[in-house]
């Protein structure tokens, strides 16, 4: 049976703390990840790998990609050591993955670690703010770009990052990496990225096998501490047999000190690298001492080790002296930290000694294996307690631990690793410990595994078993999975029949992620006053119960409902101050950084902070294809389109469109595809494709049930764009604007009886555009004008950019009319709506109610002496009031003065 390693934020595999590592001086198994390994005694220099690497200083990306024991570490680490003792030292940041990296949150944490660890990018004791810790190191990196240093990061043992959310970070890594920087990756397999484009334009060094292996004259060097002296021919042909593999030379060293005929050991060596591992692993082995070989093949079952644990699993009270034995001879063995206190094997040497030990000594394993885990959980490490139990074979044990710590685990967002050891205990989960499938459950729903979820809920519900379950979390889980399978209406009616508002014994947890998924229900069902009644009641359990984690979610739940009614500086506030007051491992759960974060971002977006809602959505984009519901998904990737067509990256914009579809399809949730295909006619319609529009809304009405749904259920990232809304727009810009306009009024009627006020806004506004161009110029001006001093009221400035410029008419009618003369705060509003267009406003400033009078004589057809005669004004007054109206409204002539007022709406 094989056994899930863990993902934990630590160590490899077993030697992890379940724990949330702040920064690298936190956690010393942190630390060691953050920097290269120790260098050998020996080194070589490869002057060959270093020509390489000064040929392409261009390279946006230096890939080291060979099989093990090819020396990719070493290399990097002798670059690493020369980019920092450079003319211009570079700043170096050094990352070695794991396993427990595919958990998104880990993979962050270490980042945010190595960024911080930079010298000079935070000062001594400053501490990142709360908005950088949630944007992982993109904020951070930020500030390094534009320096006079080079900023340089490596990342070894790419390969074992496999998760695809946490390749897609690289990939944005990469994006917002200091352009005077490069990545270093070091791989035993191609990484999962696509590099096509940086190899295309020559910004990519690929290093190989070939450049990897080492010369004839490498090879003299390496053999040359070898205890006797080597002849040239046994070196050419242990070169020549190892095609210069550094990892098996290196063991060829080893054995050759105990051989006494060298040629004869070198003649004998042959055959693939796998068989040459093996048998020079058998040489080393069998060398030994029996007592030192079984100390050997014990420890060699933990990754990492220091002599109190060594002492502790095997028995031996010498462990010290035996460890000191073995750093004596050379065997594999290097210290992991610069107190020599903390051990690990070579790799290869490590899985040969775990096969060698399982094939000789199995019972023997699992003694080793089940001291191990109580050892792990005397330090209060919990995750890789439970690895080794499982290891052990022993699931009374692992049940023990899962069912002390799942709750525990799943409150801090360790939902991958959870499912892969529930999955692995298989049917004794529900036979032995039922109380803990809803825990198996809760994981699967968070990892995009719904149906599974609701599969195993159901069968425990069939179950005699079901009797000792904690109800609260079978309904809980239950309505989680349907949010998360953009099922609402089920979501509504699981939540509410298990929410309950009696005084009985209630379980923390649960009873917490229930109330809050019942709230987000209400609010989608548009039940808003029962949605506060259960909000508020959530939020004092929670606040009663210490759930720091439910307690964020209540609150961007409670944003949600804010966002809707259009009350966009209390939903500002609101997550602003939730996110700076979140502290500890809470602070770092993927599902509460997910709402947090692309909340806050969507509230900022509107108020068109740009910048700052980019940086949120980046840093929250992980943890959202990770753990995110379908509508934050939505939005994140939906926001962040907006803010690359923003900023003039339309290539960008159209892409993570593309990326919003294909995860929808992914992930079965056809409410991305649509939404894909209806923000792309909103942007055809901004730039006046109409008939490209009309394809795109065509592509987004192929998935009715989506937007029958949303009737009944608007979602919180569609309540204001939905294919109703994108085809009224398209019939008011495709010209059949006189159609639409007694739709929009009766929608905009609908959306502001509900209190769904940007929607209504935003219909009132499309409303004004047709009515425009039906030539109903003051009844259009009525309308943009109450849009627009609601806009300016609240601060949603990017409701009018986002239309695009088929606006600007409306809008420069609203600053040319007199209205916007006594309020100075609507011209500072609407001015930069227009400049985003690259339309500056039309009027350089209002019209007075003097020109005003002036021009409507004007248009009446009257001279110049009747208007002066009638206003009780002389002719040259009248003619400087005239100069001044043509200057407002850029006419060359009186003609043209009243043409533009008409087409401003300023005369019928």
């Amino acid at each position: 049976m094989s056994f899930p390693r863990a993902d934990d934020p630590g160590a490899t595999g077993p030697d992890a703390p379940v724990h949330k590592v702040a920064d690298a001086g936190a956690d010393p198994v942190m630390a060691l990840r953050l920097r290269p390994p120790m260098a050998p005694a020996h080194r070589i220099d490869r002057p060959g790998v270093q020509a390489l690497l000064s040929a392409h200083a261009q390279a946006r990306v230096v890939l080291f990609c060979a099989p093990a024991g090819f020396g990719k570490t070493s290399a990097m680490r002798d670059h690493w050591e020369a980019c920092a003792a450079a003319p211009v030292p570079a700043l170096v940041a050094w990352l070695t993955l794991d396993d427990a990296d595919n958990d998104v949150n880990r993979f962050l944490a270490k980042l945010r670690a190595a960024a911080r660890g930079l010298p000079g990018l935070l000062q001594p004791g400053q501490a990142a703010t709360p908005a950088e810790l949630l944007q992982g190191g993109f904020t951070l990196l930020q500030r390094l770009e534009g320096g006079s240093r080079p900023v340089v990061c490596f990342l070894d043992d790419f390969e074992r990052l496999r998760n695809p959310v946490a390749l897609d970070l690289v990939h944005e890594l990469l994006a917002h990496w200091p352009r005077n920087g490069y990545l270093v990756i070091g791989s035993r397999e191609q990484p999962r990225l696509n590099l096509s484009m940086l190899r295309s334009s020559g910004r990519l060094l690929e290093i190989g096998p070939e450049a990897l292996r080492l010369t004839l004259a490498e090879a003299h060097a390496l053999l040359r501490g070898n205890a006797r002296p080597l002849s040239n021919r046994t070196v050419e042909q242990l070169h020549e047999r190892t095609e210069g593999w550094v990892t098996a030379l290196q063991l060829a060293a080893h054995a050759l000190q105990r051989h006494a005929a060298p040629d004869q050991f070198a003649s004998a060596f042959s055959g693939s690298h796998s068989s040459v591992a093996e048998y020079l692993m058998e040489s080393v082995l069998a060398g030994l001492p029996p007592r030192l070989r079984d100390f050997v093949m014990m420890v060699g079952l933990l990754e990492e080790f220091d002599a109190d644990m060594a002492r502790a699993v095997t028995g031996c009270e010498d462990a010290s002296e035996l460890l000191e034995a073995l750093l004596q001879q050379n065997l594999f063995l290097s210290a992991v930290d610069e107190t020599r206190q903390r051990f690990r094997f070579h790799g290869l040497f490590a899985n040969f000694l775990q096969t060698e030990a399982a094939r000789r000594q199995p019972a023997r394993v699992a003694q080793v294996h089940r001291a191990a885990s109580r050892w792990r959980l005397g330090q209060g490490r919990v995750v890789p307690a439970i690895y080794h139990a499982m290891a052990a074979g022993d699931q009374a044990l692992t049940l023990d631990l899962l069912q002390a710590h799942a709750e525990r685990l799943l409150l801090q967002g360790r939902f991958r690793l959870l499912s892969r050891w529930f999955d692995a205990l298989g049917p004794a989960l529900r036979e032995q410990r039922p109380a803990l499938v809803p825990f198996h459950a809760c994981a699967l729903a968070l990892t995009r595994r719904q149906p599974e979820a609701l599969r195993l809920l159901d069968e425990l519900e069939a179950s005699e078993s079901v009797w000792g379950v904690d109800r609260d979390w079978v309904g809980a889980v239950r309505g989680l999975a349907h949010a998360m399978l953009d099922q609402a209406d089920r979501c509504l009616e699981v939540s509410l029949r298990h929410h309950r508002t009696d005084e009985g014994p209630r379980s923390g947890a649960p009873h917490g992620m229930l109330a809050n998924a019942l709230a987000s229900a209400l609010i989608t069902a548009t039940r808003f006053d029962e949605a506060m009644v259960v909000l508020t009641t959530a939020k004092r359990w929670h606040w009663n119960t210490g759930s720091a984690f439910n307690m964020t979610i209540a609150e961007c739940v409670h944003a949600n409902l804010e966002l809707v009614q259009g009350r966009l500086q209390d939903a500002c506030s609101r997550l602003e101050t939730t996110l700076a007051s979140r502290t500890g491992a809470e602070a770092h759960s993927p599902g509460g950084n997910a709402a947090l974060g692309v909340g806050l971002a969507t509230a900022l977006y509107a108020r068109n902070r740009l910048t700052e809602a980019n940086r949120l959505l980046l840093g929250s984009l992980p943890f959202t294809k990770e753990v995110g519901p379908p509508d934050t998904v939505l939005l994140n990737h939906l926001l962040l389109a907006r803010c690359a067509h923003a900023q003039g990256d339309t290539e960008l914009g159209y892409r993570r469109l593309a990326e919003m579809e294909r995860f929808g399809h992914a992930a079965g949730l056809e409410r991305l595809v649509s939404t894909a295909w209806l923000e792309r006619a909103r942007l055809a319609l901004a730039q006046g494709q109409t008939d490209q529009a009309g394809e795109y809304l065509a592509q987004a009405a192929m998935h009715p049930a989506v937007w029958a749904l949303q009737r009944d259920f608007p979602a919180n990232a569609n309540d204001v764009e939905d294919l109703s809304l994108g085809r009224l727009r398209w019939q008011v810009r495709a010209g059949d604007f006189a159609a639409a306009i007694e739709p929009l009024r009766q929608a905009a009627r609908e959306a502001q009886d509900a209190r769904r006020r940007v929607r209504a806004s935003l219909l009132r506004l499309l409303l004004a555009e047709a009515l425009q161009r039906d030539g109903q110029a003051l009844a259009a001006l009525r309308e943009a004008s109450e849009v627009c001093e609601w806009c300016a009221l609240t601060g949603h400035q990017r409701l009018l950019v986002d239309e695009g410029p088929a606006m600007a008419p409306l809008l420069q009618a609203v600053l040319a009319s007199p209205l916007a003369g006594g309020q100075p705060q609507l011209v500072d509003f609407l001015t930069p709506v227009l400049a985003a267009w690259g339309h500056p406003a039309v009027v350089q400033a209002v019209l007075s109610e003097r020109e005003m009078e002036v021009l409507q004589m004007l248009a009446e057809g009257r001279g110049n002496r009747e208007i002066g005669a009638r206003l009780f004004i002389s002719e040259n007054t009248v003619k400087a009031h005239l100069r001044s109206v043509n200057a407002k409204l850029e006419a060359g002539n009186r003609t043209q003065a009243v043409s533009n007022a008409r087409r401003l709406g300023l005369l019928p």
